[in-house]
């Protein structure tokens, strides 16, 4: 009986031993080399396919994309490129900005202001490019320019009330037919256009309006 009893203990330890070796830690079906690969909602990190709500602080996308700020992208960048120091602003993902909206320093900006409603608590731009969109109605009040480029899109009804570039090193802000741009402020006189009131703005293409080159 010992005997039989020792035999079947081994047999016991064996099969738990190549049960174990045969657990795939990894599977093939999510294995990726880009997120093209992935299905169900998921992209590639890491060679492997994950849903989005599973990147955590850290989690990168294809492109080196952060995903969120969480102590990796700066407030207030809604994602980010920390490597090229670039930050996007998503006021449709924050409550519309309803915030005054500071881009970091020595960061360059886009800022999506595509709600209505959105931005009217103020744009700070930086030292470096920063681009912002105002395609929504009632959008962008009182947006203050850095020395770096800046560049308004201000194409949503009512947009762009007070906008101040003097210090950008080129300036160009294009204003439709139904915006406001109401108290604009241009690099220089002549970097204002007056062509008409749905042509009001200010641009970088006249003589003397782009320093960028020479400052950099």
């Amino acid at each position: 009986m010992k005997l039989v009893a020792l035999w079947l203990s081994v047999l016991i330890v064996a099969a738990i031993t190549a049960g174990s070796c045969s657990i795939s830690h990894r599977s093939g079906d999510y294995s990726c080399q880009s997120s093209a690969d992935c299905s169900d909602g998921r992209i590639c990190s890491d060679g492997l396919c994950i849903l989005t709500s599973a990147i955590d602080a850290g989690g990168k996308g294809d492109g080196g994309q952060v995903v969120g700020d969480a102590g990796v992208c700066p407030s207030p960048c809604t994602s980010c490129d920390p490597g090229g120091k670039g930050c996007k602003i998503d006021c449709s993902l924050n409550g519309g900005c309803n915030f005054p909206v500071v881009c970091p320093t020595g960061w360059t900006c886009e800022v999506d202001c595509t709600t209505n409603g959105s931005c009217r608590s103020g744009i700070t731009c930086s030292d470096k490019a920063c681009k912002v969109e105002c395609s929504g109605v009632n959008t962008c009040r009182n947006v203050t320019c850095g020395t770096g480029p800046c560049n308004l899109d201000c194409a949503g009804r009512d947009s762009c009330n007070t906008v101040h570039c003097a210090t950008s090193c080129a300036c160009d802000v294009t204003c439709g037919a139904d915006t406001a741009c109401d108290d604009l402020n241009c690099t220089q006189l002549q970097c204002e256009t007056f062509t008409g009131p749905a042509d009001d703005g200010c641009s970088s293409m006249n003589p003397g309006c782009n320093t960028c080159k020479s400052v950099n």
